[in-house]
């Protein structure tokens, strides 16, 4: 009898320790939540500025590139677009580009040519380029989800395409970017264009990118 009551005992115990672990848990993951909320309110993430490095021996060639940096959703369709910034280097050839990276409920198809303008402080920088049609795919719910929840925003989203268009800028450009107080874009599809307007993350993001990968080279010349 006795021991049957110390296996009953020792079984509560367990039990009640499991209980506890689980609240602990819930109250951690409650506080993660929270503090994620309160954090991205504004829609702005602390640290913006990621980026990483792609070096290719055979062809001889380097790639720095942000991630992540996401514009103002002010457009009347569900869509989000990402402005990444390149920096592409063979020996002394260097090229910037900007990226486009749209992902929408609908296909917005980014044209070749004059498809990306800026207003920069009021003044007018059209850039051109090839458009999407070899990269348009069918967009990654994981990222999707990853993206908006970080931004505070519903993850159930019904976005299903993603585009993605490069846009060749020069040195003086970044810097003319970096340097303003307002940005307002324009990226111009087949179907539809898109507007949207620079936030303080976004600053953030080109004009750390222009300290790091632009600046030396450019002030050099």
């Amino acid at each position: 009898m006795k021991e049957q009551q110390n296996q009953k005992n020792k079984k509560r115990s367990r039990t009640m320790k499991n209980v506890v672990k689980s609240g602990i848990a819930l109250l951690l993951f409650i506080m993660l939540i929270s503090c994620t909320v309160n954090n991205t309110a504004t829609k702005e993430i602390k640290d913006p500025y990621r980026t990483f490095t792609k070096i290719d021996e055979f062809d001889g060639f380097t790639i720095n590139e942000t991630k992540g940096n996401s514009v103002q959703l002010s457009g009347t369709e569900l869509n989000w677009v990402e402005l990444e910034l390149q920096k592409y280097q063979k020996k002394d050839e260097i090229k910037y580009n900007i990226i486009v990276e749209y992902y929408g409920e609908n296909w917005l198809n980014i044209e070749s040519g004059e498809s990306l303008v800026l207003l920069i402080d009021g003044q007018r920088v059209g850039l051109t380029g090839d458009g999407s049609l070899n990269h348009r795919n069918i967009a990654d719910s994981d990222y999707l989800k990853y993206l908006f929840f970080a931004y505070s925003m519903d993850t159930n989203t019904n976005i299903s395409v993603e585009e993605k268009a490069f846009f060749e800028v020069t040195p003086e450009q970044l810097k003319l970017i970096s340097d303003a107080s307002e940005v307002k874009i324009k990226i111009t599809g087949a179907n539809y264009y898109v507007t949207e307007t620079f936030t303080p993350s976004t600053f953030v993001v080109f004009k750390s990118f222009y300290d790091e990968f632009v600046r030396e080279s450019n002030e050099s010349e």
